[in-house]
């Protein structure tokens, strides 16, 4: 028996593609008879993200923000079953921006935890767990550091 979270993925996939996370919510609502917010939406896509090779599809992650494009950004994509998928040219633009924003996200969140970790580690009395700490603070400033870089690249196309 297949629970409400499979119930609403699949129909998810049928209401799709859909510009914003507000325009799913309301294909959903419509389609299921039931409030669908957009909170639950969020969820969904990050259900499905998690368990692509199970349900056999998914929908990448777009540029966050607002969408000024006449185009769909949320799309559903088959998984095959070595875990690649099949994108169409009019698709890959819209990928790669959600490539440089999800990098962006991921070196501002780095970032900014490498900070905070290092202003609570001046509170840390034994120098091997402070040592520990900046190894952790260092290697989080690394991974920022090369987000911007490969989000650099696919921006100025020189990521193939």
């Amino acid at each position: 028996m297949a629970s409400r979270i499979d119930y609403l993925i699949d129909q998810l996939f049928m209401v799709l593609p859909c510009k914003t996370y507000a325009e799913i919510s309301d294909k959903l609502t419509r389609r299921t008879g039931t409030q669908v917010t957009r909170g639950s939406v969020g969820m969904l896509l990050s259900h499905l993200r998690g368990r692509m090779d199970e349900y056999q599809w998914t929908v990448p992650h777009v540029k966050r923000g607002l969408n000024v494009s006449r185009f769909p950004r949320f799309f559903a994509v088959l998984v095959n079953n070595d875990g690649t998928m099949d994108l169409g040219p009019e698709h890959i633009g819209i990928v790669e921006e959600g490539m440089t924003s999800t990098l962006g996200h991921a070196a501002t969140m780095m970032k900014n935890e490498a900070d905070v970790l290092m202003a609570f580690k001046q509170y840390i009395t034994s120098r091997n767990k402070r040592n520990e700490w900046q190894e952790v603070i260092d290697d989080m400033n690394y991974v920022a550091r090369k987000c911007v870089r490969i989000a650099a690249k696919v921006r100025d196309g020189t990521n193939n």
